[in-house]
C-alpha cells in the first residue's frame, strides 16, 4: 500500500510530465510535419498514478493551442490539489509523530 505522501507525491510528478508535454507541444507549433504529444496518466498497482510518457494521438494533424492551454490549465490544478493533499499528509504524519 502507498503511503498518502507517495500517492500525492506522483500526482504532482504526473502533472509535471503534462506540463513538459504541453510545454513540447507549443514550442514546435510552428514546425513542418510536427505532431503533437498526449500524455497517458494511468494508475501503479502500489497506488498513485504516473504519466506514461507522450504518445502521438491518432490522426494527429497538428497542435490545437487552444487545448494545449486547457491541458497547461488541468496540469496546473492537478498539481496544486496534489500538493495540497501532500501538505495535509505531512502535517497528519507530523501529528501522528508528536503522538507516539
Amino acid at each position: 500500500m502507498i503511503s498518502a505522501l507517495s500517492a500525492a507525491a506522483s500526482g504532482m510528478n504526473d502533472a509535471m510530465v503534462s506540463v513538459d508535454v504541453a510545454a513540447h507541444n507549443i514550442a514546435n507549433v510552428n514546425t513542418a510535419g510536427f505532431s503533437p504529444l498526449q500524455v497517458s496518466s494511468v494508475e501503479v498497482p502500489e497506488g498513485g498514478v504516473a504519466g506514461l510518457g507522450a504518445s502521438v494521438p491518432p490522426g494527429g494533424s497538428g497542435t490545437d493551442l487552444a487545448a494545449e492551454m486547457v491541458n497547461l490549465i488541468l496540469a496546473r490544478v492537478a498539481f496544486v490539489a496534489s500538493a495540497r493533499a501532500f501538505a495535509t499528509a505531512a502535517r497528519m504524519q507530523q501529528t501522528l509523530d508528536v503522538i507516539r
